[in-house]
């Protein structure tokens, strides 16, 4: 799970994803999933937004990445993860949801189909 420091004049400050990548990733290659839900305008409505999934093959880390927390370790590919995750709801005119609420949803999708395993304290 991963924090980013937001850009822009959102309401909320910091923005929650979910990265599939390796241990000690590449800063010059995009060898790491990035799967979030992002809050888009929508272009039918002049103030209405809307929630969309996304995954993408993305740089492992950013200027804008706060924190990393270690959720587990997969045998799963990100692309497989992201693709599994597109069945995770987005919940659309409720202003309390946030893309908070989608990684904890995706994280107890993940949790239930054993896409996640937790890391053993002992190794690292």
């Amino acid at each position: 799970m991963a924090l980013y420091a937001r850009s822009g004049p959102q309401g909320h400050i910091h923005h929650v994803a979910l990265l599939v990548s390796p241990k000690n990733p590449d800063a010059n290659s995009q060898n790491t999933w990035w799967l979030h839900a992002k809050n888009k305008p929508n272009p039918a409505y002049a103030v209405q937004q809307e929630w969309q999934y996304e995954a993408l093959k993305v740089s492992g880390r950013t200027s804008r990445l706060i924190a990393l927390v270690l959720l587990g370790k997969t045998e799963r590919t990100g692309e497989d993860i992201g693709n599994v995750l597109t069945e995770v709801e987005l919940v659309q005119n409720d202003s309390s949801w946030t893309c908070k609420e989608w990684v904890f949803s995706a994280i107890e999708v993940s949790s239930r189909l054993s896409i996640i395993c937790r890391p053993n304290p002992d190794s690292t």
